[in-house]
């Protein structure tokens, strides 16, 4: 990827005044690059030096002042200080993931190796059965688990303009890399103020790309939350997610879990269930 980048630190050096009023000058450090980075490359950009000079006087009142006088009753102090600040690029390409009927369906997974028939949840005409059948490994009664996305908490009261919060909480996770979700509420009653990244993704002091993509006219927001390209995934149970949002009326409202899935580092996916909760506005 090609990115220019252009670095500003700007600090107040001095006062003039102008027509009467004392006006600030700023003095402005620039710096421009361009620059080109494979994913996850660390690229180091130029330093930026700064030198402040301070100088104090003590002493007695007056006298301190005083021509001659002053190296006797007064002492001046000259600090000097030093500063340098570099800065570091490491560009990720986080991709979003797309929600479909085939990568929405659960699957049965276990440690069995004999196959069994059962009726699949969806009927395919065929002749005159209204019926298919599907062939599964056997999985939910020999202890698979299925990962879960909830809400919490599960129950909500908030006064009218106020705000609250409620934690996306991954359990039954393993070796997960990422998690696409999508997160529907009621518009007519809340509206999404903000999305931040929960501490599971973030594990062994990973840095956790959070992308989402918000639909305000139909109260929907898909959300994207990756580990690094190339780290391992994390297993257990954590907050992704902490959605924050505002009553706006009064009455009882939703926020919902539509969609949801759990991305390991080979990049299969496995469907996850959701969850709802209910806000009540007074």
């Amino acid at each position: 990827m090609t990115l220019k980048i252009s670095l500003d630190v700007s600090s107040v050096i001095n006062n003039q005044p102008i027509g009467g009023i004392t006006e600030p000058v700023i003095g402005q450090r620039k710096v421009e690059h361009e620059i080109r980075l494979k994913d996850g490359e660390v690229s180091l950009l130029g330093g930026m030096l700064e030198q402040q000079n301070m100088q104090t006087l003590t002493g007695i009142p007056g006298l301190s002042q005083i021509p001659i006088l002053k190296y006797l009753f007064g002492q001046k102090n000259t600090d000097v200080m030093d500063s340098e600040i570099v800065f570091a690029v490491i560009p990720h390409i986080v991709r979003r993931k797309d929600f479909n009927e085939f990568n929405g369906r659960t699957l049965d997974v276990g440690t069995a190796n004999s196959i069994h028939l059962r009726h699949a949840p969806a009927t395919i005409a065929s002749g005159d059965s209204d019926q298919a059948l599907e062939v599964v490994p056997a999985a939910k009664a020999l202890g698979g688990a299925i990962a879960a996305l909830e809400l919490d908490p599960t129950a909500i009261s908030v006064v009218k303009g106020g705000t609250f919060t409620t934690d996306v909480v991954l359990s039954g996770g393993q070796n997960v890399r990422s998690v696409p979700l999508q997160v529907t509420y009621d518009k007519l009653g809340l509206q999404l103020l903000n999305i931040s990244s929960g501490n599971f993704l973030s594990q062994g002091e990973q840095i956790v790309a959070l992308v989402h993509r918000e639909d305000p006219a139909s109260g929907a927001v898909e959300i994207t939350a990756s580990r690094p390209p190339g780290s391992e995934g994390v297993s257990g149970h954590g907050v992704v997610a902490t959605l924050t949002f505002q009553a706006s009326a009064t009455g009882r409202f939703s926020v919902k879990i539509t969609k949801a899935a759990v991305v390991q580092p080979d990049q299969q996916s496995t469907a996850a269930s959701g969850s709802e909760i209910t806000v009540s506005v007074q």
